[in-house]
């Protein structure tokens, strides 16, 4: 954010005033802190999405996986849907 940008804000809260040196070196840094916390909490909600996005890609390939052995089933035994069912539960746990 520029200074110009920090001072126009500032104003907005305060009014018009004649902004002071050190006035606009403390409001920079305050700019500067609000900027981080919110850097902070945007990569703190992009990391949850990731992961979720990580656990429905994983339940999905399970499901295929699965899917897979019960097809396998139909053509031996019940050994494809013993395999399904475990595959399964690994989801669960």
């Amino acid at each position: 954010m520029t200074q110009q940008e920090i001072i126009e804000l500032a104003t907005k809260v305060y009014g018009e005033c004649d902004w002071h040196e050190s006035a606009l070196h403390h409001l920079e840094a305050f700019a500067k802190l609000v900027a981080e916390k919110v850097a902070d909490g945007v990569s703190k909600h992009a990391e949850t999405h990731r992961l979720d996005d990580i656990e429905i890609a994983v339940a999905a390939e399970r499901e295929a996986c699965a899917k897979v052995a019960e097809d396998w089933s139909k053509r031996d035994d019940d050994v494809g849907a013993f395999v399904a069912k475990a595959i399964r539960a690994r989801g669960e746990a």
